[in-house]
């Protein structure tokens, strides 16, 4: 079915959840430098001007400000750890050998299925919601008449589909049913191209294209910058066709608001690059005090006649000040540098630590907006680990909305490419250490001291130990090596008695341990005297004479 003609005001109109504003200050706040300092939109915003505040002031102010990315980093550091237990596809039945191919190179420029789930992640962690746009290349059917097959398709290239990850800001409507089943989108592109040296960028482009399940249309407004076009002007699809997908080609992956980490951090980073930039700014001015004259009366009481230096009302003004010069002044006079009271600097160091400490504290916000099966576990242990398990607890939650993620974009990339019948099922995102390489030394060290005698828990203990300690230097393949080594180096023999260590503590009887073992623990059963009479069989007679054996 054609696409109608479109009203430029219809073609821009914007999704109530579309808040690009909002996101623009998320973005900027993340990644601090240029992207914020050289952003006027989102500095207005987020650095405004004191009330009655003298423009001069305020400008020299804001060159001055500046923002240390914590919020950057918490997140970076959320989808770096995703990077511990790496997804991998399983297909029913046994999809085609294209599929690995695609899994290494998703978007045509080499893109992974781990980096392309990290993008996305890092998106939908920063504005909540990440957009990827599924294609396939244009079919030649119309055009080529000996392309008729699936075969001819895959030779000729027009099954090979690859994904690109979108910002939100570049899906600027749709429309879904009650399930959230997108029934179309919209994909907005703004383009300024130089087609030669002697032009310049004044040229505006806008591309809207238009997905409904069946097919697209794309729409194109060219203007210049300085006159751009009415609401009112029409504008018809430059280009349009069918695609196979089924659905609308749009992959959409959206957190719960609890999950919403930059909304979350959002307050904490406005203020702490407001009172950062203010403490700058302060210590600054506090580092060049003011030189301040302090004048006795020019007219002494009493009858005593003043010094001439003493009776010039403008000594204070009238001196040149310097190093190699000599000043004049009363005896009453003196010259005091002022600075600021200390003493404030001192609280405010102190909130911006609060601030900074509360802002790396997201993950036990995010944690406790979980439900209560992830949420609960580990809440008595001591505040580090405690931090760790909460990580984890979100690392987690966050792999399985991603998992689901890509199983969606592998269905829908089959679905197009003619293999409706292949189910796919992603792994991964289930295993994330938190132990530090230090930690598992130092854990190593006090595991060691025990001497427990199992050659087994040696073999798994050292290969996990080894592990962490070279887990961002080693390869997989050196990684697999280390623990077949380990487990190849250990003989059952190497432990089945292990002497105790120097000073080692007998746990049963607190004392010193002599040169050997501690002795056997004892039978619970009394051991009968040499001698005692003997019941049927020739087993020992139960202490005391009762029946059944010893109680």
């Amino acid at each position: 079915m054609p696409f109608p003609a479109l009203t430029f005001a219809q073609l821009r109109n914007r999704h109530p959840e579309h808040d690009a504003a909002y996101w623009n200050q998320l973005r900027a706040l993340m990644a601090g430098g240029k992207r914020l300092l050289g952003d006027s939109a989102a500095m207005d915003a987020l650095f405004p001007r004191h009330p009655n505040e003298e423009k001069p002031v305020y400008e020299n102010r804001r060159a001055r400000a500046f923002n240390l990315p914590y919020a950057g980093e918490i997140v970076g550091d959320l989808v770096g750890q995703l990077a511990q237990d790496p997804p991998s596809a399983n297909s029913e039945p046994k999809a085609d050998g294209w599929y690995a191919e695609f899994m290494e190179d998703i978007d045509g420029k080499g893109l992974t299925l781990l980096g392309y789930a990290q993008a996305m992640a890092r998106e939908a962690l920063t504005v909540r919601t990440a957009w990827a746009l599924v294609e396939l290349p244009p079919s030649a059917e119309a055009d080529d008449p000996t392309v008729l097959t699936v075969k001819d398709q895959e030779e000729a290239g027009l099954l090979d589909a690859w994904v690109c990850p979108l910002r939100a800001e570049a899906v600027i409507d749709w429309e879904e049913d009650d399930e959230g089943t997108l029934l179309w989108a919209c994909v907005w592109r703004c383009i300024k191209p130089r087609l030669t040296p002697g032009s310049s960028r004044n040229r505006i482009t806008d591309v809207f294209t238009f997905y409904t399940p069946e097919e697209w249309a794309r729409y194109e407004v060219t203007y210049d910058a300085d006159k751009p076009p009415r609401d009112i002007d029409e504008c018809t699809p430059v280009k349009q066709g069918r695609h196979s997908f089924g659905e609308v080609p749009l992959l959409r992956l959206q957190l719960p608001e609890g999950m919403w980490a930059m909304d979350k951090l959002f307050g904490a980073a406005r203020a702490h690059f407001q009172q950062r930039s203010a403490f700058s700014y302060a210590q600054n001015k506090g580092l060049f005090p003011l030189l301040s004259a302090f004048l006795g009366p020019e007219m002494a009481g009493g009858g005593e006649v003043p010094s001439e230096a003493q009776q010039n009302p403008g000594r204070a003004t009238g001196q040149v000040y310097g190093v190699g010069r000599v000043h004049v002044f009363g005896k009453e006079d003196r010259l005091e540098y002022t600075s600021p009271d200390a003493a404030v600097f001192t609280v405010a160091a102190a909130d911006l630590r609060d601030l900074r400490d509360e802002m790396h504290r997201v993950c036990s916000s995010m944690a406790n907006a979980m439900d209560g099966s992830t949420a609960a576990v580990g809440r008595s242990g001591e505040s580090k680990a405690q931090d760790k398990v909460q990580k984890e607890q979100v690392l987690l939650h966050l792999g399985t909305f991603l998992s689901d993620h890509l199983s969606d974009m592998l269905t829908m990339v089959s679905r197009g490419r003619g293999d409706e019948a292949v189910e796919w099922d992603v792994v991964g995102f289930r295993t994330f250490d938190q132990v530090s390489a230090q930690e598992a030394v130092d854990t190593a060290t006090a595991v060691g001291a025990l001497d427990i005698p199992s050659p087994t828990f040696q073999r798994v203990f050292m290969t996990s130990v080894a592990k962490r300690v070279v887990a961002h230097d080693a390869t997989t393949e050196e990684l697999e090596d280390i623990a077949r080594e380990i487990k190849e180096n250990i003989a059952d023999e190497d432990f089945a008695r292990i002497p105790p260590r120097p000073g080692a503590i007998d746990p049963r009887t607190g004392q010193p341990v002599p040169n050997g073992l501690p002795p056997a623990p004892a039978p619970s059963a009394k051991v009968p005297a040499p001698g005692a009479p003997k019941g049927p069989g020739g087993r020992p007679k139960p202490a005391g004479g009762a029946k059944g054996g010893a109680r």
